[in-house]
């Protein structure tokens, strides 16, 4: 543990503040703007000052930010991962779930909020400028959920079981990742029996590992956490999700909705200046396809934001009572 570390306490922000500014420490840069979104949402009235995590070797992540010692004017913000689900059967798990000064994302992370399926409309528009996809996102994300839900058991049950080396989490999240540039306009149908294909075989793999594994009870655990066969992306690894299903299926048809907009530059029976000026207006316009994604907020309808919800309206109702 750094020097650093050790110094970073509630206690000395409480002095150097003097209780007017919490300082909330997240895991890295980029989820700076997702805790301040739900900050500002749930307690708009709490001064607060977020940093990333930070020693003195640079380090970021996780676990370096928990090496930190959490109160009321030093909170921590991070990613569940399988924490959550874990609740109180590991030390770390119990210190995530049950410390009231740890704020957690509840699906695997922040990722999974920006995959949100009906946000995803939005994300397409502001890539593309062209709402005629007729893709019904949700359905897909449904659908593809139902075919990794009983796999994503197996994964849990070997991160529950510390049997990571029997069914890692890589192979798990290589497993159900979907082609680049796969079309999600007929329903993808060809695309899911293949992932349907490769879940199946790898559950018979898993079956021979673990011969005596009833898998019901735990489902009936999680399932009372929130984990329905129709939301499992909610809770897969972030990085998967966004890279890996979200943005290979948006790939092809945002290409083809491109395409119909310059079409129609050109039905448009303009001269080859005005073209070339409507079609750099139209490009600037455009904003990047992972820009979009790494950017959207439009996920606070999300159920699991009510957990973030409640977790903050107590935090601050305990320090602000009536």
């Amino acid at each position: 543990m750094s020097r650093l570390t050790d110094r970073l306490t509630s206690e000395r922000f409480r002095v150097r503040h003097r209780g007017r500014v919490v300082t909330v420490y997240v895991e890295n840069e980029e989820d700076v703007p997702f805790w301040k979104h739900c900050f500002d949402k749930f307690a708009p009235t709490l001064s607060i000052r977020i940093n990333p995590s930070t020693r003195d070797d640079s380090a970021r992540g996780k676990d370096c930010l928990l090496l930190l010692s959490e109160g009321p004017f030093l909170l921590l913000c991070i990613d569940s991962d399988y924490d959550y689900f874990l609740q109180d059967t590991t030390p770390k798990s119990e210190r995530i779930n049950q410390s009231p000064f740890i704020f957690q994302t509840y699906t695997y992370s922040i990722e999974n909020y920006k995959c949100y399926a009906p946000s995803l409309n939005n994300c397409v528009l502001q890539a593309c400028l062209n709402d005629n996809h007729q893709v019904d996102f949700p359905a897909f994300l449904e659908e593809y959920s139902k075919v990794i839900y009983p796999l994503f058991l197996y994964s849990f049950y070997a991160e529950k079981t510390h049997q990571h080396n029997n069914f890692t989490i890589t192979d798990f999240c290589n497993t159900i990742s979907l082609p680049q540039q796969f079309d999600i306009r007929h329903k993808a149908i060809k695309v899911l029996q293949d992932l349907e294909n490769r879940v199946q075989d790898k559950i018979n793999h898993l079956q021979r590992v673990f011969p005596h594994i009833n898998l019901s009870t735990l489902e009936q655990d999680l399932g009372l956490l929130g984990l329905l066969p129709q939301n499992t992306y909610l809770f897969i690894q972030g990085h998967t999700l966004i890279d890996k299903v979200v943005y290979n299926m948006f790939q092809k048809m945002i290409s083809k909705l491109v395409g119909e907009k310059t079409k129609q530059f050109h039905i448009e029976k303009i001269d080859d200046a005005d073209f070339q000026r409507k079609q750099a207006e139209y490009e600037a316009k455009r904003v990047n396809l992972k820009t979009v994604l790494q950017t959207n907020t439009n996920y606070d309808d999300c159920f699991l934001m009510e957990k973030i919800k409640r977790d903050i309206e107590e935090y601050f109702n305990r320090q602000n009572p009536l």
